[in-house]
């Protein structure tokens, strides 16, 4: 059953994910902000949780000109799996995979998407036995 996010849970997952995204495809606060039509400062309150919820349609353009879906925005879907503390990494590893062909491109997403639920059962596992933090 997919977990259910609050509305605070939700806007923290977009803003860490939007500015993990925003950096891994090498794109400053500023350009962001001129590509919408908004200040940096309004990406920086986006990023930072000053600004309490990001706008249904300026999340649309956000994704857009992130090359990237809402689910993956949100974290939800297949997207829900990729550990925050983690996220930057992933993030630049996806960045690398959009670059491949459509089959390759499939076939390595998937591969990245097993070997995060893998480590998760790791750490999970870890964590039933009292050896590590989940």
């Amino acid at each position: 059953m997919p977990k259910v996010f609050s509305e605070t849970e939700l806007q923290d997952n977009i803003r860490l994910r939007m500015k993990a995204r925003r950096e891994a495809i090498l794109l400053s606060q500023e350009a962001l902000g001129a590509a919408l039509g908004v200040t940096q400062q309004t990406i920086a309150n986006y990023e930072n949780g000053k600004t309490a919820v990001i706008p249904p349609t300026m999340l649309v353009r956000i994704a857009e000109e992130l090359r990237c879906s809402l689910d993956q925005l949100y974290g939800v879907g297949e997207w829900a799996s990729v550990p925050l503390p983690n996220l930057p990494i992933y993030t630049k590893a996806i960045v690398e995979i959009e670059t491949f062909g459509e089959a390759d491109r499939a076939f390595l997403l998937d591969m990245l998407f097993k070997h995060i639920n893998e480590l998760r059962g790791l750490n999970f596992a870890k964590a039933a036995k009292g050896e590590g933090e989940t």
